[in-house]
């Protein structure tokens, strides 16, 4: 079962993309394309889109919804960029899709992002376009996950989110600013729906199926609580938020 059902019903991310991004006639990569969430909305305007993951399970959704999509302009890869044989100056738009927050491979998470963007920029062809999307860089104040986990430890899950996004957003940065790498083209801060798919998909998310099991009854009661405060209609579970683009070009 899938955790979250829908994210960004309205398709705000894309659409800030294409405020300061042509797609047409573009190849692009999409790095951490999870079950190919922004790959099959670039895929509609782009010539060709290459969707990667290191999330096996996730690659298998996205190429299930590509044989229903019949989508021809678009591959999935499971495995991270080192997995990949790309040669230098392949691709006219990269994409960081939610994905550039999450490397952490050392005890230095701001010196594998930074690495990582060498990497990118190698990649990209000349003037190439570079996009960093970032999730949640500000939760709804009463944002269930929040209430759920200082309910859990006494402190927000998502402190270390921000902590990753702000790494990110630094290491870009320097690579910008300092090592002059890329130009700034422009930066969108837009709001996020996520839908968690239920009841279960929000325990499972929030907490995990098995380790809610080993809760006391009290605890497990102001779960629920907090769960159906924010349960739609639709039997969804509603988290809001804000989503951050950050878009550089390529210098030589």
């Amino acid at each position: 079962m899938k955790n979250y059902i829908d994210v960004d019903e309205h398709n705000l991310a894309i659409q800030n993309m294409l405020k300061h991004v042509d797609f047409e006639d573009k190849q692009v990569l999409d790095i951490g394309c999870g079950d190919g969430r922004m790959s099959f909305k670039i895929a509609q305007y782009a010539k060709s889109v290459i969707g990667i993951d290191p999330d096996v399970e996730e690659i298998k959704l996205a190429e299930e919804s590509q044989k229903t999509e019949n989508m021809m302009n678009l591959k999935f890869h499971a495995g991270t960029l080192e997995d990949m044989d790309f040669g230098d100056n392949t691709f006219d738009i990269i994409v960081f899709s939610l994905s550039l927050c999450c490397i952490a491979n050392t005890d230095n998470p701001f010196r594998d992002k930074l690495e990582l963007i060498h990497d990118v920029w190698k990649l990209l062809k000349p003037s190439g376009i570079l996009v960093n999307q970032l999730y949640n860089m500000r939760f709804d104040f009463n944002n269930p996950g929040s209430m759920i986990w200082y309910l859990l430890s006494g402190e927000d899950i998502h402190l270390s989110t921000y902590v990753r996004a702000e790494r990110s957003t630094a290491a870009l940065k320097y690579a910008t600013l300092v090592e002059n790498k890329f130009k700034f083209i422009a930066e969108e801060v837009y709001p996020i729906d996520w839908y968690l798919n239920g009841r279960e998909g929000a325990i499972n998310e929030f907490v995990g199926l098995e380790e809610y099991e080993k809760l006391d009854g009290e605890t497990k009661l102001k779960i629920d609580e907090v769960i159906n405060k924010c349960i739609t209609k639709n039997g969804d579970l509603l988290e809001k938020g804000d989503d951050v683009l950050t878009i550089v070009q390529k210098i030589e």
